[in-house]
């Protein structure tokens, strides 16, 4: 039996914003501030992040967004007891 990935895929979204997928669904976004490029926000929006993790702010960089996003979703995971940690 194959094993199932819950890797992320990261596509291009609306300017310099991305966008997380799991497959087809969008799991979360990234972009950044107007007023201030250096600030980026995110957001994990796809799964139900409540009590679970942070899944949303603000960060400087585009990398940190992205390790945000990265770390919500590992959160979700191991509480959907989906993790392989």
């Amino acid at each position: 039996m194959a094993e199932l990935s819950l890797s992320l895929r990261w596509e291009p979204f609306q300017g310099s914003s991305e966008q997380a997928f799991l497959g087809q669904v969008p799991i979360a976004m990234i972009g950044q501030i107007d007023a201030d490029p250096a600030i980026w926000w995110f957001k994990v929006d796809g799964v139900y992040m409540k009590w679970i993790g942070k899944g949303f702010g603000h960060v400087k960089g585009k990398a940190s967004a992205r390790r945000a996003v990265r770390r919500a979703w590992a959160a979700w995971l191991e509480r959907a007891e989906l993790s392989h940690a």
